[in-house]
C-alpha cells in the first residue's frame, strides 16, 4: 500500500471511475475506522456519493482482515482506502488512538495483500451532510444479521465512525469538484 494525499486519492478515484464506467463497471473506496481494538469498514456506493456500512473486526485479528478484505478489493474494484484519523490538537504531541491507527495501517501494509492500493488519512472530526441515512439503526441491524456479524455497541460505533469518515471525505471532494466546475462556467 502507498500513502497519498487526500486530493491525490480523489483524483485517482475520478480517473478510475471514468475508465470503469466506460467499460461498464464501477470502482469504489473503502473507509476504515480504528479504535478500541476494533476496526470498522465502510464502502462507497457505485457512484461514490454515499458511504455504506460493511463490517467490523477485532483489530488484533490481522489474519482475518487479510483474509476478508482482499476479496472485496478485487470483486468490488476498490481503488483506495480512506482511513479515519482522530483529531489531535497541536499541543498534544501523541495520541494513543492515532498511534493505534498508524500501527494498524503499518501492519496492514506488512501483510502484502494490499499491494498497489493507495490510502490516505482523513480527520474524522469533519462532519458530513449525508450521515443520517447511513446511521439508520434499523438498516444496520438488518445488514449485520444478514451477514451473521456480531452487533453490539462497540461494533456499531466503529462501523458508524467508518461510514462517517468516508462520507465526510466524499462530501468534501465532491463539493470541491462542483465548485471548480461552477467557477469555470
Amino acid at each position: 500500500m502507498k500513502y497519498v494525499r487526500p486530493v491525490t486519492l480523489f483524483k485517482t478515484l475520478i480517473k478510475m471511475h471514468r475508465k470503469a464506467v466506460a467499460e461498464g463497471n464501477d470502482c469504489r473506496l473503502l473507509g476504515l475506522d480504528v479504535r478500541n481494538n476494533y476496526v470498522g469498514f465502510a464502502l462507497s456506493d457505485c457512484s461514490n456519493l454515499l458511504s455504506n456500512p460493511l463490517m467490523c473486526l477485532k483489530i488484533y485479528k490481522m489474519d482475518l482482515v487479510a483474509k476478508y478484505i482482499p476479496p472485496f478489493i478485487s470483486r468490488l474494484n476498490i481503488v483506495g482506502i480512506v482511513v479515519g484519523k482522530p483529531y489531535v490538537p497541536i499541543e498534544r504531541r501523541e495520541d494513543p488512538n492515532e498511534i493505534q491507527v498508524r500501527k494498524f495501517i503499518s501492519d496492514l501494509c506488512n501483510t502484502g495483500n494490499f499491494e498497489g492500493l493507495e490510502y490516505t488519512y482523513w480527520c474524522d472530526a469533519f462532519a458530513s451532510k449525508h450521515l443520517e441515512s447511513a446511521y439508520r439503526k434499523d438498516f444496520q441491524d438488518l445488514y449485520f444479521r444478514a451477514y451473521g456479524l456480531p452487533l453490539h455497541d462497540e461494533v456499531d460505533s466503529r462501523v458508524r465512525a467508518a461510514v462517517g469518515t468516508l462520507q465526510a471525505y466524499l462530501d468534501h471532494f465532491w463539493d470541491m469538484e462542483k465548485e471548480y466546475k461552477n467557477s469555470k462556467e
